[in-house]
């Protein structure tokens, strides 16, 4: 009987919680951590979507949206969740809007709740491209503890595109509730992501709905009369309903990719439309489907059509190119050279190849189509590609939605080659890492389409050769010659390309740790399609001590790998290091007088399950000099989650390696 009372209390003080708009309790503000998250900065204490249809007479049906969050603040770590984003989506015809937004912040002023409400002054709108502009909004008066609460509404028209639902967060969800009510005319489909189970509850109920409806009444001369009506029409509406609590945050760790292609969420797909009098209308289909569809379009398979306008341009840029290669590599530095992007993502295009050009400024679909457009006019087999960024994340079924930028591809000499000239700095068959998102969708002139590989075939690689001396204060000194290729020498000439000679050394100091740099000498910094070349000189204050009279040397100095990226005990999501890379690293160190070596550490080999990546250590002592070699690669662009325990001991065996010191002891 007392274990029930106990059940019966603890359900109670559940159900206790009013989630109702504007009944933020003293409780939920006097709480100051997570009572199961304790590190959490910030924690949705409530979040709702209610989707329901609505019908016009002019417009058909439409979907209303509306959203209600209450969200509490811990630490100024918590503060970014008081700035909200709302993309809103529009088309040449019609448009969605976002109306009813009310916006609280709760404080604790004098012991008693304080309220300030979100003024216009803290509404923002931002034209993120020509299909869609940001309501943002920022929340006022953000202090630790505080509790925040908004809501808003979205009307839309665009009833084959539901947006995604989030049920999960990089911060706890505390209840989350979810209802989609569709007319029995609509056909969804549900798409779960993620690993937070749940229910989907479905049912259906008879609904009425009114609407104003316009009759002709009669005709006098040449006037027309009407009438306005209300109308009735019943229908069963089927109803989705979900209902969460204590969702557990998703944790971001090392090369995570884009988080929110494994956040658990829900997503309707339209399938098909039952009006009545039309009959069943499937609407989901193939990627077949999908990339035939868009390349019809217009804005795309028509655009490439339209080679009259560069023609005349075209006899000079291929002056001088006699293989399929050099002429790829011709109209794409021109292609480069004349366009700028305006960084807008897009696979249909905006400002037209004819005005494009023109302008010399377009979005990524107007540069890139216009690339293809070119080398199939240059005699080539050129084709669109079609892309998810990693921004817009991994679709989860065939929808044109699922894609949002295209670059081109060309077999030129027996090879495929992909191309991106929204970057003026772009090498072929190495794309920017936000566009290394799994694979695209070429769509060829014939009609036909199919998956390619966007991940470069070549490994980046840092190759670097390292000579250094003891010093009689522990410290060491030296130079370093490194080579970078590929992925490597794209961040690091980033760093160096727009710095100041005399900032140089600063940049790499920050790179390593207790490290003093001097004397750096770079080579085809600019000269992209060449290997990065870095050399420097430098001062260790780290890598060696005397112990006991014993000088404890480590032979890596400040390139050893100090700490495991990996963390946490299990992950559910792939390991996503976009290319394959290798590291590797050639060590001289030359004893000093008078001293000899007592142990060294022992060399050793090893992989990766599925020739995913190895490692290998190999140090001898020749003479009077201590040589080492160290090879490390990736060779999986990506890693399931089931060999992350794997690579997480492989990692920390790496670890301690580099951390065996040389023991030298005087002769």
């Amino acid at each position: 009987m007392r274990v029930l009372f106990i059940l019966l209390f603890i359900t109670s003080i559940g159900f206790s919680q009013n989630y109702k708009f504007g009944k933020v309790s003293m409780e939920e503000l006097q709480e100051t951590e997570h009572p199961k998250f304790k590190d959490a900065n910030a924690a949705m204490l409530y979040r709702s979507h209610d989707t329901r249809f609505e019908y016009t007479e002019d417009g058909g049906f439409y979907v209303i949206t509306k959203v209600h969050e209450r969200i509490k603040i811990y630490n100024k770590d918590g503060y970014e969740w008081a700035n909200k984003s709302i993309p809103v989506y529009r088309t040449s015809s019609s448009r969605e809007n976002m109306t009813g937004l009310d916006g609280v912040t709760y404080n604790i002023v004098d012991g008693k709740i304080d309220e300030t409400k979100l003024r216009k002054d803290g509404e923002f709108k931002e034209e993120l491209n020509k299909s869609v502009t940001l309501e943002k909004f920022t929340m006022p008066d953000i202090k630790d503890g505080s509790v925040i609460e908004y809501e808003y509404t979205v009307t839309s028209p665009f009833w084959g595109n539901i947006n995604e639902i989030r049920l999960q967060e990089s911060i706890p969800v505390n209840k989350a509730e979810v209802l989609f009510k569709a007319p029995e005319y609509f056909g969804y489909r549900t798409h779960v992501r993620g690993w937070v189970p749940f229910n989907i509850d479905q049912g259906q109920r008879d609904r009425t709905m009114r609407y104003r409806a316009t009759y002709k009444s009669s005709k006098s001369g040449t006037t027309n009369s009407y009438n306005s009506v209300t109308e009735e029409v019943t229908f069963k509406e089927k109803m989705y309903s979900v209902n969460l609590s204590d969702v557990a945050p998703i944790e971001s760790e090392a090369y995570s990719g884009n988080l929110d292609n494994y956040t658990s969420s829900l997503k309707f797909e339209l399938a098909l439309t039952n009006f009545p009098g039309s009959g069943v209308k499937p609407l989901a289909g193939t990627w077949t489907d999908v990339s035939n569809t868009i390349y019809k379009s217009d804005n795309f398979g028509k655009e490439l059509e339209k080679s009259k306008i560069f023609k005349s341009d075209l006899g000079n840029v291929l002056k001088g190119a006699v293989t399929e290669v050099d002429k790829t590599t011709a109209v794409f530095n021109f292609v480069k050279a004349k366009m700028t992007w305006n960084n807008y993502r897009g696979m249909y295009t905006d400002e037209g190849l004819k005005n494009a050009y023109k302008n010399s400024t377009g979005n990524s679909a107007d540069i890139n189509l216009m690339l293809v457009a070119m080398l199939r006019e240059a005699g080539l087999n050129a084709n669109p590609v079609l892309i998810s960024t990693k921004k817009n994340g991994i679709p989860l079924y065939p929808t044109t939605n699922g894609f949002d930028y295209v670059i081109a591809a060309v077999d030129a000499d027996g090879s495929q080659i992909l191309l991106d000239a929204t970057d003026k700095n772009a090498q072929p068959n190495l794309l920017d890492e936000r566009l290394l998102n799994w694979q695209g969708r070429i769509v060829n002139s014939n009609g036909s389409s199919g998956w390619v590989a966007l991940y470069p075939e070549k490994a980046a690689a840092q190759n670097s050769i390292i000579s250094m001396d003891l010093n009689e204060d522990m410290s060491v000194s030296g130079n370093a010659k490194n080579r970078f290729t590929g992925h490597k020498a794209i961040p690091m000439r980033d760093k160096f390309v727009t710095s100041s000679d005399d900032k140089n050394e600063s940049i790499i100091e920050d790179m390593y740790s207790n490290t003093e740099i001097s004397n750096v000498e770079l080579k085809d910094e600019k000269e992209y399609s060449k290997p990065l070349t870095l050399g420097y000189n430098f001062t260790s204050s780290n890598t060696a001590e005397d112990v006991g009279g014993k000088i404890l040397l480590n032979p890596l100095a400040h390139l050893a790998t100090k700490e495991n990226p990996f963390k946490s005990d299990t992950r559910q999501y792939p390991i996503e290091y976009d290319y394959a890379r290798s590291n590797r690293y050639i060590v001289t160190v030359n004893i000093p007088e008078g001293y000899t070596i007592e142990s060294l550490p022992e060399s050793m080999s090893m992989s990766l399950p599925e020739n995913m990546g190895k490692y290998t250590y190999r140090l001898s002592n020749v003479g009077n000099k201590l040589q080492l070699s160290v090879d490390f690669s990736i060779d999986s662009p990506v890693i399931p989650p089931s060999y992350y325990p794997d690579l997480k001991k492989f990692y920390n065996l790496i670890v301690e390696k580099e951390s065996e010191p040389v023991v030298l002891v005087k002769a």
